[in-house]
């Protein structure tokens, strides 16, 4: 951030006795000439690492060393004088040691070897985080991939869609599992993903994303993907964007043959009945049996990169949003509330204020439906391979590829497991 301070990580452990919260020890090892900074447990076994943050420091009075800038780290306040607590994206507390040495410094952290993302380091003495910080040292970010992320869109889906909607959600993570376990890329896996939902007509994936208001386009994730890798721009729409298509050589397709018969029908019901949309995603109102046309996945693969594709949802931080040091988030719902509040950007903002992805789409919509009384739903993966998903409407089609076992559901609280082939 343009206004954040410079913060310079020394890489000193302090000699310090660290307490789990249900009473393990842990210790920080030999602070000399840093050569050891692991945390180990009473029977010897790694269980994280030290590190004491210091501001405006730049060397030590008791030598003439300086301290190595630690890249990748933020702050939007100062960190104060005291104790610290460190809390990890899988839940676990740990109390720091005191700073007792003459420099300004911060707290002590421990950071977990398997969540190096997303601490949250609190002041003790104020009961709050002392400020926002994304922890990524260089290339020492462990990679726990590849995972998937898929859903099918969050709405009061019809007992008789509900069968092909769990079967569809399931082929595309596999598909894009295959993918990144193969050595492809995360946007290739997303790509492959939403391509094959948008194919599938129980999905009904609305034609545009980067791309909008196109009429003749088949896989416009293909040609939203194109924006974005040959050009400056965030969004194309109508004559410019059937341009670029034709500059790209990606074929043109009669527009009838993109309407099916159930999206017709629909269509007319929504002339009758104007408060139709409202009626699918605010749950203040009971739901109607209307679909809509939101697919999306999430990808990480074996080199940590993320990628998060949506169809559709192209305004970028509303419907999608990634960041490798963070996470990767594809929204669905109810689109004007979505816009409203930045649903996806919202999702990231509370990861890389250390919240962890499970919690962070749940608060965010939570957020969305007392602000905006809308709802929907979010799939998520954290910088640490975490995978998350939640929706507030009646049901979401979802599924999750990750250490070559496959979940999906539909209903709240389905959860069905089977180890991939």
């Amino acid at each position: 951030m343009g206004g954040s301070k410079k913060i310079f990580i020394l890489m000193y452990v302090l000699a310090a006795l660290i307490e789990l919260g249900f009473g393990n020890q842990y210790i920080c090892r030999n602070p000399q000439y840093y050569k050891d900074k692991n945390v180990t447990d009473p029977g010897g076994n790694f269980v994280g690492e030290c590190v004491s943050f210091y501001k405006t420091c730049s060397k030590d009075p008791r030598s003439t060393t300086e301290w190595r800038r630690g890249p990748k780290v933020k702050e939007n306040r100062n960190i104060a004088r005291g104790t610290g607590i460190a809390t990890f994206t899988n839940g676990n507390q740990y109390v720091g040691s005191n700073c007792d040495n003459p420099l300004p410094c911060g707290h002590v952290v421990i950071y977990d070897g398997q969540n190096r993302q997303g601490i949250q380091v609190w002041d003790q003495w104020k009961g709050r985080p002392v400020g926002r910080r994304t922890l990524g040292f260089g290339g020492r970010r462990t990679i726990i991939g590849p995972v998937v992320v898929i859903h099918g869109g969050a709405w009061a889906i019809p007992d008789k869609m509900c069968d092909a909607s769990r079967n569809g959600v399931k082929l595309a993570a596999r598909k894009a599992y295959e993918i990144v376990k193969n050595g492809g890329s995360a946007l290739d896996a997303v790509e492959a993903a939403v391509m094959f939902l948008e194919d599938d007509p129980v999905f009904d994936a609305g034609k545009g994303s980067s791309i909008a208001a196109v009429t003749n386009i088949s896989n416009p994730i293909s040609l939203a993907r194109m924006v974005m890798e040959k050009t400056d721009h965030c969004l194309l729409v109508g004559e410019g964007a059937n341009m670029f298509a034709k500059e790209c050589n990606v074929p043109n397709v009669d527009p009838s043959t993109l309407i099916t018969e159930a999206c017709l029908e629909e269509w007319h019901t929504f002339e009758k009945y104007k408060s139709a949309v409202d009626s699918l995603f605010n749950n203040q109102i009971n739901s109607l049996t209307m679909g809509h046309d939101t697919v999306g996945a999430v990808a990480m693969d074996s080199n940590g990169r993320i990628a998060a594709a949506t169809s559709t949802g192209g305004i970028t931080g509303s419907g999608t949003f990634a960041i490798d040091e963070v996470g990767g988030v594809s929204v669905t719902g109810h689109g004007e509330s979505i816009i409203k509040i930045c649903l996806a950007k919202h999702v990231i903002c509370l990861m890389e204020n250390g919240m962890n992805a499970q919690n962070a789409v749940e608060e965010s919509l939570r957020f969305m439906n007392s602000r905006v009384k809308g709802a929907g739903g979010a799939i998520c993966i954290s910088a640490s391979g975490e995978a998350a998903f939640h929706f507030t409407t009646e049901r979401m089609a979802w599924a999750i590829a990750k250490a070559d076992v496959l979940s999906w559901g539909l209903d709240p609280n389905e959860r069905n497991t089977e180890i991939m082939a």
